[in-house]
């Protein structure tokens, strides 16, 4: 995984994504946005070696798994109390992170990730080079 790569060339456990652009990178095209004037979502993906695990708050996180992720069951989400503070600071507290992380955004306990980290989205792996193939397909069907 490329993420794995980027995060041990640097030392650091994994990545906090919230931006809307770099969440749907991480996320094959799921949405993390409900105010559509804000950069970040309302749901944080966090990538390591291994795994993507959404950490959402329990209102959010059903509707993600039926709406944004349900043709993906190996990412996990997981839900956190909407009124007990910042999800990523509520993740940390029940051991769901581990400790060295950097994040898309300023976030609390996380580094920030430096400009390489964007452009691992500048190169389409063959999945994602597929995928744009048969949306312009669709695309031409329909037109």
């Amino acid at each position: 995984m490329r993420i794995g790569r980027w995060a041990d060339a640097r030392g650091i456990d994994g990545v906090l994504v919230s931006r809307r652009d770099m969440f749907a990178w991480v996320t094959a095209g799921a949405g993390n946005a409900v105010l559509k004037a804000s950069d970040t979502g309302m749901a944080t993906a966090f990538v390591d070696r291994r795994r993507l695990v959404v950490l959402a708050t329990n209102i959010e996180a059903p509707r993600l798994a039926a709406e944004e992720f349900a043709n993906l069951p190996e990412v996990e989400i997981r839900a956190y109390p909407w009124h007990q503070g910042p999800l990523v600071e509520q993740a940390r507290a029940a051991g769901h992170l581990p400790p060295r992380l950097v994040s898309d955004t300023p976030i609390e306990g996380a580094g920030l990730a430096d400009p390489s980290f964007a452009k691992l989205a500048w190169t389409l792996l063959p999945v994602e080079i597929e995928r744009a193939r048969a949306l312009a397909k669709d695309a031409v069907r329909t037109l």
